[in-house]
């Protein structure tokens, strides 16, 4: 919310007169989630997430995770995340963004909430937690899909929808062409 606290209302509004229904605001970590949720109540076309992003992986306890599991039961929250691992910026050792990545999927599946991914150079990874948590009824979208052809198949096989990011527009982008 702070990179638009002073001009919300005049985005929101330029965005319905362009056509945009609904949004999606993204929890990336309990602030985050929480100020999602509180965005989603003071606007009637705006829902939340709540997760704990790969970057903060190290703040998801137990207690943390106890508290977005709460925050999910929220009737504004449709979906579990930005959640994933980030193999490129590494902010969180790579162990860590594993265990809290795996929990956070089997908290998204106990919750019935869809997830959504992101996924930095660790598609094996990725691919293999979603399986061992999954099936996912509920299904999710891969964020900012950076993957190659077998990737997107694998994670369509699994549920997920694929977001192609701006990046789809580089000339050097051949594996996402």
């Amino acid at each position: 919310m702070g990179d638009y606290s002073s001009d919300l209302d005049d985005v929101l509004q330029a965005a319905a007169r362009h056509g945009v229904k609904r949004i999606l605001t993204i929890g990336i970590n309990l602030s985050s989630s929480k100020a999602a949720i509180s965005l989603a109540e003071r606007y009637p076309n705006i829902f939340a997430t709540v997760g704990i992003h790969p970057h903060d992986a190290l703040t998801a306890t137990p207690g943390n995770l106890r508290r977005l599991a709460d925050l999910a039961g929220h009737r504004l929250v449709v979906g579990y995340g930005e959640i994933g691992l980030d193999y490129v910026k590494n902010y969180a050792p790579r162990e860590a963004q594993l265990r809290a990545f795996s929990a956070q999927l089997h908290l998204a599946k106990e919750l019935g909430l869809p997830v959504v991914i992101h996924d930095r150079e660790a598609h094996e990874d990725v691919c293999r937690l979603i399986k061992e948590a999954g099936p996912f009824p509920q299904g999710g979208v891969m964020h900012c899909f950076s993957g190659d052809r077998r990737l997107a198949e694998a994670m369509i096989d699994l549920g997920c929808l694929i977001s192609i990011p701006g990046v789809v527009t580089f000339a050097n982008a051949h594996a996402l062409h």
